[in-house]
């Protein structure tokens, strides 16, 4: 069995100044289009890089001599290791390439936006050893088993008054292919931000945020000696928050490739209902079924489950969750006769779920993929929870007869009229930029359909999906042709419809 690869090891670094005795924290929207955590709000941070064992830092460079300190060597007062130094470096390094501020033992430098790239120039600007001893160390987190495996050491760093001036505009330093936006906030501002549906984070950007927001004495606490990391670090949840009342866990399913998981979704606060539990592995299910037990045992309690569509990675744990948890069970009513056994009640386009504080889903019959998916809108947030209509992972399979490509033309086209500022798929990550990726879904497809129509045209006989693979599909492998012959056949149908094509008894096709 092969070993899984070691934790890459990374810094956070949260800039801290303080107005009026109050904490105000620094935190950047990463660009919707960056394929990690894209259009969450995050503090600079990044991977250690082998270079930055040989930047000179205050803490190793201190009663040292010229001697190179062995790796696991404690400094004499801090108890800090060289390894745990180097990743103060790395936090350090991060926010300078990030935001041109570099702390050095002689000082603040700053290289605002447009100066050299400052990944190749930091070197050149050391005057003199990083700041790592001013890094106040909070807690070390280790991604959930579904993300690639990293442990992420948070460190914090208190502005001097003349500092906090000099970085008043920080946002305008950003580099615009990390970030898109930028602001100073007193930390429960930026909660209450991601409690409203406004601020996408992940869970340790809001446990530092608690941490800043909670310390009793921030004037004495942000001057504390150095502290040792925590070597082990502790995971963190398999369920995410990425918003107020919006939780999303990951889990194995009978999906299809690409993917490997399938998000199960607990919408609401103080009520809430369980969207697409997929899992039929008993250790996935207990998994979800913890879940709901930790938010049953915090006061919160659970109403409904909610099924997009009646495809298995979407339905395998839903019997035994609605039992456990004596729930009913929603869906089209197109997909409750697909679900015989399933009790399913039904939700019909334009119905709406109340969910208190929260708020409300309406309901959006959305066909394509199934002929009953549904897509849930919350107003709110302006999301919409949009099964397996997108992916931010590869395309979604349109396969006949359940699948229809002009129905799930229309139903790219009505998510696209309505302007959501998030997408949230049944695979993959939340969507940050959902005009911009459901206008290239569309185009996609259109492009794909005319490459099937000019190979149809380009054939003296009739053809058959499978007699076009090759022409239409160039560049994918013969493996995933049987997949691919199933989508050929939804645009072939659909061409039929438009009469630009003619259907066969055979099954095969004709351009008319």
């Amino acid at each position: 069995m092969t070993e899984p690869p070691p934790p890459i090891q990374t810094a956070s670094l949260t800039l801290i100044r303080f107005d009026r005795g109050r904490p105000e924290v620094f935190w950047a929207r990463r660009r919707a289009d960056r394929s990690f955590l894209g259009g969450c709000f995050a503090f600079f941070a990044g991977g250690q890089e082998p270079t930055d064992r040989a930047l000179p830092t205050t803490l190793t460079s201190r009663d040292r001599g010229d001697e190179a300190p062995a790796a696991h060597a404690s400094d004499p007062h801090t108890g800090v290791t060289r390894n745990e130094d180097v990743l103060r470096a790395t936090a350090l390094r991060e926010c300078f390439e990030e935001c041109g501020a570099l702390f050095c033992e002689s000082g603040l430098i700053t290289s605002p936006a447009g100066s050299p790239p400052r990944a190749r120039t930091l070197p050149a600007h050391l005057p003199s050893p990083l700041a790592t001893h001013r890094l106040r160390y909070h807690f070390s987190r280790r991604t959930p088993s579904w993300m690639p495996p990293a442990d992420t050491a948070f460190f914090t760093l208190r502005l001097s008054d003349e500092e906090a001036r000099a970085l008043d505009n920080l946002n305008a330093w950003l580099d615009p292919d990390e970030h898109d936006e930028g602001a100073w906030m007193p930390p429960q501002a930026a909660l209450q931000r991601w409690e409203d549906g406004q601020a996408l984070a992940t869970t340790p950007i809001i446990d530092l945020l608690n941490a800043v927001a909670q310390d009793i004495e921030p004037a004495r606490s942000f001057e504390t000696t150095p502290l040792p990391l925590d070597p082990n670090p502790q995971p963190v949840a398999e369920a995410v928050a990425y918003l107020g009342g919006v939780v999303v866990l990951p889990l194995r399913t009978a999906t299809l490739p690409p993917a490997t998981h399938t998000n199960a979704y607990l919408l609401g606060r103080s009520s809430f209902v369980i969207v697409d539990p997929g899992p039929d592995d008993p250790a996935d299910r207990a998994l979800l079924s913890a879940e709901i037990e930790r938010r049953i045992a915090a006061g919160d309690t659970p109403q409904a489950v909610i099924l997009t569509h009646h495809h298995r990675d979407h339905i395998g744990g839903a019997g035994l969750i609605a039992a456990r948890f004596n729930l009913p069970i929603f869906a089209h009513p197109l997909s409750a006769p697909l679900l015989p056994h399933l009790k399913t009640r039904t939700l019909n386009h334009g119905e709406t779920v109340a969910l208190g504080e929260f708020g409300e889903l309406e309901v959006l019959h959305t066909p394509g993929h199934a002929p009953g998916h549904i897509a849930l809108y919350h107003e709110p947030s302006q999301s919409i929870f949009a099964g397996d209509l997108v992916t931010s992972q590869g395309t979604i399979i349109i396969d006949p007869p359940e699948g229809h490509m002009g129905d799930y033309l229309q139903s790219l086209h009505t998510l696209l009229a309505m302007q959501p500022r998030v997408l949230w798929p049944a695979h993959g990550a939340p969507i940050a930029a959902p005009a911009h990726l459901l206008s290239r879904y569309i185009d996609h497809r259109l492009a794909r359909e005319a490459a099937v129509l000019a190979a149809l045209q380009a054939r003296p006989t009739p053809a058959a999906p499978e007699d076009l693979i090759a022409a239409v599909y160039p560049e994918i492998p013969r493996t995933i042709w049987p997949l691919a012959a199933r989508s050929l056949l939804a645009h072939l149908l659909h061409l039929s419809e438009q009469r630009l094509a003619t259907h066969h008894d055979n099954g095969s096709f004709v351009a008319t």
